[in-house]
């Protein structure tokens, strides 16, 4: 497996690349928080997407707004690994799989459920 970092304030945190995950490709994350639970979403470039995660979750711990125009917009993931990171409770991102983002609906729900019961 391949491992890479998060900027801060997820740097303490592990990401693991499934075998045969194209990086370059858009894909399917499992976000796990010890004893927070699991959230899995997709990503269509992976370097945005780590970037405005942490950006996300450092604006969430420092009380900062989301965006201007919708300062209380966080998701649900942004105040979970917000007070993880505060608890200091070990946090994982799994890159599952490549997603093809054309695929819609009922496929990417089905993808999603297999990917769950690897981890």
């Amino acid at each position: 497996m391949v491992e890479i970092k998060l900027n801060a304030p997820l740097d303490g945190s592990s990401v693991l690349v499934m075998p045969g995950i194209d990086l370059a490709k858009s894909g399917i994350a499992a976000i796990i928080v010890d004893g927070g639970g699991i959230h899995i979403g997709k990503y269509t470039s992976l370097s945005t997407y780590t970037k405005e995660l942490s950006q996300n979750v450092g604006n969430y711990i420092e009380g900062r707004p989301y965006r201007e125009n919708n300062p209380d917009g966080f998701r649900r993931i942004h105040r979970a690994l917000g007070e993880a990171v505060k608890v200091k409770a070990s946090i994982s991102v799994v890159l599952m799989e490549n997603w093809d983002s054309q695929s819609q609906g009922e496929n990417l729900k089905n993808k999603l459920m297999e990917s769950i019961g690897t981890l």
